[in-house]
């Protein structure tokens, strides 16, 4: 999966649809070696703090949003953790 990031500015909000703070594309067969590929928007005071963070700590990316009518997937929410998830054993 290839993560692109960019600034958050205003134009990602509006009132007429959902926050646009990233989304999330299926490019297989588009160029060699594609596949999921997903944008996503950062503040820019947490800029830098973030793209630190996804170079050394963070290890597991939460993404959440809604499908559009091309099949991308318009992303609402994200989160990163250090931990990967722990399976229930049982």
């Amino acid at each position: 999966m290839r993560i692109w990031l960019s600034q958050l500015n205003p134009w990602h909000f509006s009132r007429t649809r959902p926050a646009y703070i990233g989304n999330l594309s299926d490019r297989t067969g588009e160029l060699p070696g594609a596949g999921l590929e997903a944008t996503l928007y950062i503040p820019k005071d947490a800029w830098l703090t973030a793209v630190g963070c996804l170079g050394t700590i963070w290890r597991r990316l939460k993404l959440n949003g809604v499908e559009a009518e091309d099949g991308s997937m318009t992303i609402i929410e994200f989160s990163f953790s250090t931990a990967p998830k722990l399976e229930a054993s049982g």
